[in-house]
């Protein structure tokens, strides 16, 4: 019986390297794990993005608080430049410049109320005068020269920030004496580094 071109011979031996050992194929059947792979990479995207989401609304948070309590600070600082003639101003709100807000006040030399007439005023909007021993124990200079023949810290005064417990913003009060006009006022609002990263 002649062979046909498709001869039982070459059919098996075809069919044999279709459907043998995968390894006879060069491994073509053989799939790399990519499903494994591919789960992981979208689990380490959605921790990363939870993670960013949560510093984000911690550092929101923070930032509003940082607003908050330097906003309390200029508002009182306002009030009480209407009773004090200033020479300079500046007013830096948080992430300006640094994590801290701060409100500057430089007094000329003329006639006007004493360092201690804005101590007093401080004081009638809730600001506590901080000891000697309080402002050295902060790292502060209460008391002694700013500088060789420049004026004195005459006075620190605090305040708790209203809705933060435990949050306190500083004026420092510089001057040649409580009874002469005050050369300086510097009010500080600690602000948050991270706060201030996601602003």
């Amino acid at each position: 019986m002649p062979v046909s071109a498709f001869g039982d011979d070459d059919d098996d031996t075809e069919f044999s390297d279709v459907t043998g050992d995968p390894r006879a194929t060069g491994g073509r059947r053989r799939r790399s794990p990519r499903r494994p792979r591919l789960v992981g990479a979208l689990v380490t995207l959605l921790l990363l993005a939870v993670a960013t989401g949560g510093l984000w609304l911690v550092g929101n948070r923070q930032h509003v608080d940082d607003v908050a309590a330097y906003d309390q600070l200029a508002g009182d600082v306002e009030l009480v430049d209407r009773g004090l003639f200033y020479l300079q101003h500046s007013e830096v709100p948080p992430c300006r410049d640094g994590s801290d807000g701060t409100v500057t006040r430089t007094y000329p030399p003329s006639t006007g109320p004493s360092a201690a007439e804005l101590v007093g005023a401080l004081t009638a909007l809730g600001w506590t005068r901080a000891s000697d021993a309080d402002v050295a124990a902060s790292g502060g200079l209460a008391g002694t020269p700013s500088g060789q023949g420049g004026p004195t810290t005459l006075a620190t005064m605090t305040r708790g920030v209203v809705g933060q417990p435990g949050r306190v913003v500083t004026v420092v009060v510089t001057g040649r004496s409580l009874s002469a006009l005050p050369d300086r006022l510097v009010g500080t609002s600690t602000g948050s580094a991270v706060g201030c990263l996601f602003h």
